[in-house]
């Protein structure tokens, strides 16, 4: 339990968006028609960086769905950290990250 949870910088949207721009749409799933999602879990540390990213569950039918999420995260602009106590600290994060073709 933390007092305040670790943030995006610019929010929740602006994370959305970054992964948007950033994720490359598997050709395979891409020629097939498939979207799908992940549920990812990760830590966000004292600095901001993120690690540990885990996949909770992910669309069988396209794993390079999961092989891009990890990427684009490994990206990531520094997170704000958690905070306890007025101390920065480290925090696990999950969300779905969901990919449809437009």
């Amino acid at each position: 339990m933390v007092e305040n949870q670790a943030t995006y910088p610019g929010g929740m949207d602006k994370f959305y968006r970054y992964v948007s721009n950033e994720f490359q749409y598997p050709v395979r799933c891409m020629e097939e028609g498939i979207s799908g999602y992940v549920m990812v879990r990760f830590v966000v540390e004292i600095d901001g960086r993120i690690s540990n990213i885990k996949l909770m569950e992910q669309t069988e039918a396209c794993p390079e769905f999961a092989q891009e999420a990890v990427r684009v995260l490994k990206k990531s602009p520094r997170w704000k950290p958690a905070m306890n106590n007025g101390k920065a600290v480290r925090c696990y994060y999950q969300l779905p990250i969901s990919f449809q073709l437009e």
